[in-house]
């Protein structure tokens, strides 16, 4: 048991999901991260300061932030400039430079929420004093998916 601390962060992106009619369609999200870290109190009566949780934070999604989101799931043809592929029985050609190719399956709120907790889990298991790790990651205000350790 600790004190909870948090932060939230935006990236806007594009993507779409692989398998899903509606979602197929290239689209984009205004994505909300918050990171809420659980530990206990150190020599200075913080859990982590809050500037350098941002930093860390900010140094991860900044690699998101307006760039085509794709999953690793998909054979990619690459050109040296472009990105070409199939996804959802559609060809796509996108420059290289606008797009990150996720390390997940597909590109949703529940599979970004898992990347990103795993990522800066990897970062903040380092602290001593910090034992819990909670993720957010809503592609809406009123939808999105959490995931934490347990």
């Amino acid at each position: 048991m600790g004190i909870k601390i948090s932060i939230v962060k935006n990236f806007s992106s594009a993507h779409f999901l692989i398998g899903h009619e509606k979602c197929g369609r290239i689209h984009g999200h205004n994505w909300k991260v918050k990171v809420e870290v659980e530990g206990e109190l150190e020599e200075h009566g913080w859990v982590i300061d809050f500037t350098l949780l941002k930093n860390i934070a900010d140094e991860l999604l900044n690699k998101f932030d307006h760039k085509m989101l794709l999953p690793d799931s998909i054979n990619y043809d690459d050109d040296r400039k472009n990105l070409n592929f199939t996804a959802n029985s559609k060809k796509y050609s996108f420059p290289k430079e606008d797009c990150v190719i996720v390390p997940i399956g597909n590109v949703t709120c529940e599979n970004m929420s898992y990347f990103l907790h795993k990522e800066l889990w990897e970062i903040l298991k380092k602290f001593k004093n910090i034992h819990g790790l909670e993720i957010k990651v809503n592609e809406r205000d009123e939808q999105g998916a959490a995931f934490k350790n347990p």
